[in-house]
């Protein structure tokens, strides 16, 4: 960043002054500074430091990481900021870390309080059947089968399914895209469906059954975002919160969120990652 913020408004230079510092005081390792200048971040209005923050780590990574990162990479980065940190910072929060790059990386890793644990610790929608059928069930004992569903790469918690439910109505057939930059950068963004065209620089991950609704809600990603999130498995979620001005939640007081995952082995082979 740069010294000159004379003319930049006030709330701007004080933040981007406190970066500096902390930057500056992280390359001399120098704790004390560090410290200061964290003291001085706290007092900026979060929300826009979160997204400058965010924004400059998720430019650094694409730099550095072209061609995407897997997870051995993301490790890699975890494991040698951790050492570099802890020789000279004694306060260094290693949970802290991790949301850091998970959050410049648009992903979520938070449990859903309301929600039970589950095994591969991401929300997993219910099966339904047809009330007259139920699920399928052994002819000889009359026991239910374990049902074999085909691996998804995106899925939705029922909290998001009853809200995507209710803006269809006031909205017609919606769609997900998460992009790879503009807007809230990485969060998902929901369109009435057709309103952002899509093509060549995007992926369709899947397509998301809502209770109630006969059309289901296609999810779309930015090639470029693809390239950091093909290992994992998402989950669409709904939190407090206002998201985007363009996403059709934000009137509402809630936005999307993604939840994520690493793929199991058997994912990461059905879906050819392997």
């Amino acid at each position: 960043m740069t010294a000159g913020y004379g003319s930049w408004p006030r709330p701007a230079a004080a933040m981007a002054r406190a970066v500096d510092a902390a930057l500056s005081a992280a390359r001399a390792g120098d704790a004390v500074a560090f410290a200061a200048a964290a003291d001085d971040l706290s007092r900026v209005e979060p929300e826009q430091l979160a997204v400058l923050l965010g924004t400059v780590t998720r430019d650094l990574l694409e730099r550095s990481h072209p061609d995407g990162l897997d997870t051995d990479d993301v490790e890699h980065l975890l494991r040698s900021s951790l050492k570099l940190g802890a020789g000279w910072y004694e306060k260094l929060d290693g949970d802290a870390l991790v949301l850091a790059l998970t959050g410049a990386l648009g992903v979520s890793t938070d449990p859903d309080p309301d929600e039970p644990p589950r095994p591969g610790g991401a929300a997993q929608p219910e099966t339904t059947y047809p009330p007259e059928r139920g699920p399928p069930r052994d002819s000889g004992s009359g026991k239910a089968l374990p049902v074999m569903e085909e691996p998804r790469r995106v899925d939705l918690t029922p909290a998001a399914a009853d809200l995507l439910a209710r803006l269809t109505v006031q909205h017609g057939p919606l769609m997900f895209h998460q992009s790879g930059g503009c807007c809230d950068g990485s969060s998902p963004m929901c369109y009435p469906d057709g309103d952002l065209l899509t093509g060549d620089a995007d992926v369709h991950l899947g397509d998301l059954a809502v209770p109630g609704l006969d059309r289901p809600v296609p999810f779309w990603m930015s090639v470029s975002q693809y390239a950091y999130w093909k290992h994992t498995h998402l989950t669409v979620d709904v939190v407090p919160g206002r998201g985007s001005g363009f996403s059709v939640e934000a009137p509402e007081g809630v936005r999307f969120l993604i939840r994520s995952r690493l793929m199991s082995d058997d994912e990461l082979t059905h879906f050819q990652l392997i």
